[in-house]
């Protein structure tokens, strides 16, 4: 099975080929991000690891998506909005409240436990798969 390191790389041979030069150029930026960590780490990153810059990659168009729509500079806004479109394509399914919810239910949590233990119990085994943001709301809203 390939990487996800792997399929950027690949999509991104295929978005050069196809002049599909917006992908190409978010692509390009993810890669070289993944080579500046492996720089840094004088490793191969792991697949998880990859996720995270991703991830970051994609916190970082939503904050400047953000700044664009309250600056009200609409050909920003469709920019970084396709963006986003694009990272989204290599993130892994997020989970939805009601799962974080079922989660956080399975493993016997209750009014009044720490948050940041709560936060732990989901973080620990789906940490790619949700945002911190949304697991804090689901536990202040219920817990």
């Amino acid at each position: 099975m390939s990487t996800l390191q792997d399929k950027i790389e690949k999509d991104l041979v295929d978005a050069r080929k196809s002049k599909d030069a917006e992908k190409a150029g978010v692509l390009q930026l993810i890669k070289a991000s993944i080579e500046k960590e492996q720089i840094a780490k004088k490793a191969k990153l792991t697949e998880d690891e990859v996720i995270a810059l991703v991830k970051r990659e994609h916190k970082q168009g939503k904050e400047s998506l953000d700044a664009a729509v309250e600056a009200g500079r609409k050909h920003l806004i469709k920019s970084y909005s396709d963006k986003l479109v694009i990272i989204e394509q290599y993130l892994p399914k997020q989970l939805t409240e009601d799962e974080i919810l079922s989660i956080l239910s399975n493993a016997g949590a209750k009014k009044g436990d720490n948050i940041g233990k709560l936060m732990g119990l989901v973080m620990k085994d789906y940490k790619s798969q949700v945002d911190g943001a949304l697991v804090k709301k689901v536990i202040t809203d219920n817990f």
